[in-house]
């Protein structure tokens, strides 16, 4: 597959100033990008599907927030040229059971061409796990994902720490006439880990949230 995209600055990339720290600049262009894919599936015997796939991606005039010398003020320009290249492989099952499962695994290698550094924010390993069970056939299933994240690079030149994460969430459906309930629980071992701060914030990287709760109740008419 061959794609080209692009990206309009947002409001706050234009617009946002504080007035002691970040200006504007009106005069921001869109990111373009170039992209290339090649996507291969295949079902092995069946209850198997695999699925690789590779892809390049050129980006140029990326957004970038900096810092004028002029008046040692953050700004955001286009400044930025990045190279990204990657690998997915993806593995599903179907049980007799009604149990599907799915493993996947990424690798990117995301590029500044300016710098020949690695991008900051960018894991170059992410793994998931994601296991569906039907508690109640076709009325209730268990939803358990488990998600690793390798190191990230800051923009101080230091890295996060890796991490994993375990989500759960369960779902019901049809066990009234048009409604439909969930219950979630994300990051369920409450593990402690940061992501990268960007460039208007005084850390070098934010905690993430704890473990946390959501309830949804849809009604469908």
């Amino acid at each position: 597959m061959f794609g080209t995209a692009f990206r309009p600055p947002n409001g706050y990339e234009l617009y946002y100033s504080d007035g002691s720290t970040q200006k504007t600049n009106l005069d921001l262009n869109e990111e373009s990008s170039t992209n290339y894919e090649l996507i291969l599936e295949q079902n092995l015997g069946k209850r198997f599907r695999a699925t690789v796939s590779g892809y390049y991606t050129r980006i140029r005039n990326l957004i970038t927030l900096v810092n004028d010398p002029a008046d040692d003020l953050l700004v955001f320009r286009n400044i930025g040229r990045a190279e990204l290249r990657g690998v997915e492989l993806e593995l599903d099952k179907k049980w007799d059971s009604g149990l599907n499962g799915r493993i996947s695994y990424s690798y990117q290698n995301a590029k500044d061409l300016m710098t020949g550094d690695r991008l900051p924010n960018s894991a170059r390993h992410l793994v998931k796990l994601n296991l569906l069970f039907p508690l109640i056939e076709e009325k209730v299933v268990l939803g358990v994902e488990e998600q690793y994240t390798s190191r990230k690079n800051t923009l101080a030149g230091s890295q996060t720490g890796d991490f994993f994460i375990t989500n759960v969430t369960l779902f019901s459906r049809n066990l009234l006439k048009n409604l439909e309930l969930s219950g979630s629980v994300y990051n369920l071992f409450n593990s402690k880990y940061f992501v990268p701060a960007s460039g208007e914030h005084l850390q070098n990287s934010i905690e993430q949230d704890g473990r946390t709760f959501r309830v949804k109740a849809t009604w469908r008419f």
